[in-house]
C-alpha cells in the first residue's frame, strides 16, 4: 500500500458521521437554541413541501460537502505520517484540533464579530466543528 493512499471507506464512514452528528447537534442537542437564534421554524419546515425538498436537496449537497471535507483531513494526516513519520488515532486528532483552531474557529468568528449574533451562536457552530474534526480526525487517523 502506498503511504499516499487515503482509505476511501474510512472518507465515507466519515462522512455519514457528519450527517449523524449534524442531525443530533442541530435536533436534541441544540436545535431549540439554534432554531430560536437563526428564526428557524420547525413548524414551516414541517408543514411546507417546499422546505422539505429544499431540506433533502441541502442533505444532499451537506454530504457532498461532508465528502470534500474528510477528504482533505485524510490527505493532511497522510501527508503526516509520510514528512514526519507520525500518524493514528492521536496525529488524526491533533491535526483536527489544528484545523479547526486555525481555520474554522476565526472563519466562524464573524457570526459574532460582524453578524451581531449571540456568542451562544457562535458556539454552537464552532462547538459542532470541533467534535466533528477530533472525530473525524481520530477514525481517519485509525484507518490510516
Amino acid at each position: 500500500m502506498d503511504i499516499l493512499t487515503v482509505n476511501w471507506a474510512a472518507v465515507v464512514v466519515a462522512s455519514i458521521i457528519n450527517m449523524v452528528l449534524g442531525m443530533l447537534w442541530y435536533g436534541p442537542f441544540f436545535g431549540n437554541a439554534w432554531m430560536k437564534m437563526t428564526g428557524v421554524s420547525r413548524d414551516a419546515m414541517q408543514n411546507n413541501p417546499a422546505a422539505k425538498s429544499a431540506m433533502y436537496r441541502s442533505m444532499v449537497i451537506a454530504f457532498i460537502l461532508a465528502l470534500v471535507t474528510n477528504v482533505v483531513l485524510a490527505h493532511l494526516i497522510v501527508f503526516s505520517v509520510a514528512a514526519a513519520g507520525i500518524g493514528g488515532v492521536q496525529a488524526g486528532v491533533w491535526i483536527a484540533f489544528f484545523v479547526w483552531l486555525g481555520f474554522v474557529l476565526p472563519a466562524h468568528s464573524g457570526v459574532y464579530l460582524w453578524e451581531s449574533k449571540p456568542i451562544k451562536l457562535w458556539a454552537i457552530y464552532s462547538g459542532y466543528y470541533l467534535v466533528l474534526l477530533l472525530i473525524n480526525g481520530a477514525l481517519l487517523g485509525a484507518w490510516m
